[in-house]
This record gives C-alpha cells, sequence and structure tokens, in this order.
C-alpha cells in the first residue's frame, strides 16, 4: 500500500459517518479523554527522559469496554 488512504478514497476519509450518533461521539470522547488522563497521571520517565507507561500495566478498564 504506497499510495495510503488515498488509494482507497478519493477524499481521505474511510468509513460511513452517517452512521455515528452524538452518544457515540460522546463515549468515545470520554474514552479518550479517561485514557489520557490515566497515562499523564501514572507516567513513568525512562532512562532517555521520555514518559512511558509503567510496564506492569495494563490498559484502563474503559478502553478494553466494547459496545
Amino acid at each position: 500500500m504506497t499510495k495510503g488512504v488515498i488509494a482507497v478514497s478519493a477524499n481521505g476519509v474511510l468509513g460511513d459517518p452517517t452512521t455515528a450518533t452524538a452518544e457515540e461521539g460522546v463515549r468515545l470522547l470520554d474514552l479518550i479523554v479517561e485514557d489520557a488522563l490515566e497515562r499523564l497521571t501514572s507516567a513513568v520517565v525512562d532512562d532517555r527522559g521520555c514518559t512511558v507507561r509503567g510496564s506492569d500495566r495494563a490498559a484502563p478498564a474503559a478502553m478494553q469496554r466494547q459496545s
């Protein structure tokens, strides 16, 4: 796939946004914010000075839920 998304989508968009709902958008945004907050508040600085999630930490429970 050397041409990227444009090879399969003339406008660069994948999927059908007409099936989206405001409620699903809110739910997904809540999950993104929850995950970002978890990553920021539980970050560990590695030996390169980069913040990383602790190796013994799993993905937040909310990210594991699929509805």
